[in-house]
């Protein structure tokens, strides 16, 4: 399978709004976040985001549709998002991740800190990404 992951419009990725809303993600887009999307062909199947706040950079909206889970889309969505904030060279860089997206955080070395209501806080020094 020949999956494409690049930038990518918020305007693109409204179009995954409804499987966000059916996990009970929430889809907003905050003034300079950087969307990255996979594609397959020309259909949008995943998608993440970044955005550097005061705290540090925060990783957001991480989602891949159903029928495109347990291919690898996920991870390559995720390295290359840390490859892109790598370059900023942030001192912190953290999410809040919910059942499905906290073991891979983990594996890649962000640490728990804490929750609010059904999502993990966790965070990474930059340096150990």
């Amino acid at each position: 399978m020949d999956i494409v992951i690049e930038e990518v419009s918020f305007s693109e990725v409204l179009m995954l709004k409804p499987a966000y809303t059916e996990e009970g993600l929430k889809l907003r887009n905050f003034k300079r976040t950087v969307w990255i999307g996979a594609k397959y062909g020309k259909e949008l199947v995943g998608a993440c985001a970044y955005r550097r706040t005061r705290y540090g950079v925060k990783c957001k909206s991480d989602l891949v549709l159903k029928s495109y889970r347990k291919m690898g889309i996920y991870r390559q969505l995720f390295e290359n998002r840390l490859k892109r904030i790598a370059e900023l060279d942030p001192d912190k860089v953290y999410a809040y991740c919910n059942k499905n997206s906290l073991p891979v955080y983990s594996k890649y070395g962000f640490v728990r800190k804490g929750s609010l209501r059904k999502y993990t806080y966790v965070e990474a020094s930059a340096t150990k990404l």
